[in-house]
């Protein structure tokens, strides 16, 4: 149970630790970019919304925060 509530989720192998009395490896972050090795990474895309020209809202439509 503590390491359900460490980790949120433990895989076949972690339980089998678990089972055996055996510690469990460090967490694995879940943040961090895998490295491939070129330095680029495979990190998330930023999407930016298209303009639709006028810049304006149609009328009824919220206002941007």
């Amino acid at each position: 149970a503590a390491a359900l509530l460490e980790r949120e989720t433990i895989d076949a192998e972690e339980v089998r630790l678990l089972i055996e009395g055996k510690e469990l490896p460090p967490v694995k972050s879940s943040l961090a970019a895998p490295s491939d090795g070129t330095g680029t990474g495979s990190g998330q895309q930023v999407l930016k919304p298209e303009s639709r020209g006028s810049g304006s809202l149609p009328e009824g439509s919220p206002s941007p925060a």
